[in-house]
């Protein structure tokens, strides 16, 4: 279920989640897909109340079902969207550094 009355301006949900970030959960979905059932995925559209930002979340989702392999990687989320890398705080490795 993709929960989009989470999304920010969704008159019932009351949550702030940006369309972006379902796009980015989406392409992690993709890679444990891949990983654990063959890429296989279902989605059921439930929620969101807002025409607006609906077509906005659904947009992005498409957007990363449709988007080029996104291969696999070590850990889960450990390759941000660009959109959220210059916004994410500095790792552990970096403070060190």
């Amino acid at each position: 279920s993709a929960g989009f009355d989470a999304a920010g301006g969704d008159p019932l949900g009351g949550c702030g989640v940006t369309p972006k970030l379902f796009g980015a959960l989406c392409t992690e979905l993709r890679r444990m897909a891949d990983e654990l059932c063959r890429g296989r995925l279902l989605f059921a559209l439930e929620g969101g109340y807002s025409m607006e930002v609906l077509r906005e979340c659904v947009g992005e989702l498409l957007q990363a079902l449709i988007a080029p392999d996104v291969g696999r990687s070590s850990e889960p989320f450990a390759v941000p969207p660009p959109w959220l890398a210059a916004a994410a705080p500095p790792t552990q490795a970096s403070r060190a550094a």
